[in-house]
């Protein structure tokens, strides 16, 4: 890991940056990309990157307008190559550090309901299921869905209905810094 440093996202990363979420098989959709670097890119938008590799990871986040002293992590993406080494961990933490620069007293991000692999490294890393903030919408129990455990990701409360497209749930985690 000693080659990778964290530093803030560049405009000039978004082409390699898409190319590369096609080949990490990145969950986010191609065109989705662009939207979010348009839309989200700011101080807390942070690559791992190294002289030869060039970019090797991202983290999108934002502080959320109408929620106070919470940051989002609106997008993760790690090159395969680099599971295991450290280095998304090295991302949150950076993002953990400027979120608490800006006077945030949370993290939250939102994952995949199916996902969870994802669910449990953020439970690893000290993240918790959590109801989303009360100005996030939440949706209900989908139909036939009946083994929700209060507390535990499976819990609807902890849900964003249709979070992706229709029908794709995220669970929400959260992370007191």
């Amino acid at each position: 890991m000693s080659e990778f440093e964290i530093r803030r996202l560049e405009w000039a990363d978004m082409p390699p940056v898409t190319k590369a979420l096609v080949l990490w098989k990145s969950s986010a959709p191609p065109g989705l990309t662009p939207a979010i670097f348009r839309h989200h890119f700011g101080d807390l938008c942070l690559a791992v990157a190294s002289k030869s590799r060039g970019v090797a990871g991202i983290l999108i986040g934002t502080l959320e307008p109408g929620v106070p002293d919470c940051a989002m992590i609106q997008m993760l993406a790690v090159d395969p190559e680099l599971f295991g080494a450290g280095t998304t961990r090295l991302l949150i933490n950076r993002f953990i550090m400027i979120a608490k620069e800006k006077g945030c007293d949370s993290v939250i991000i939102a994952l995949p309901f199916k996902s969870r692999t994802f669910t449990q490294f953020f439970t690893l890393n000290g993240f918790e299921p959590s109801p989303p903030p009360p100005e996030m919408k939440v949706g209900a129990l989908p139909a036939g869905k009946t083994d929700a455990r209060a507390g535990t990701a499976a819990d609807p409360a902890y849900w964003w209905r249709d979070y992706y497209a229709a029908g794709e749930h995220a669970v929400v985690m959260r992370m007191g810094i």
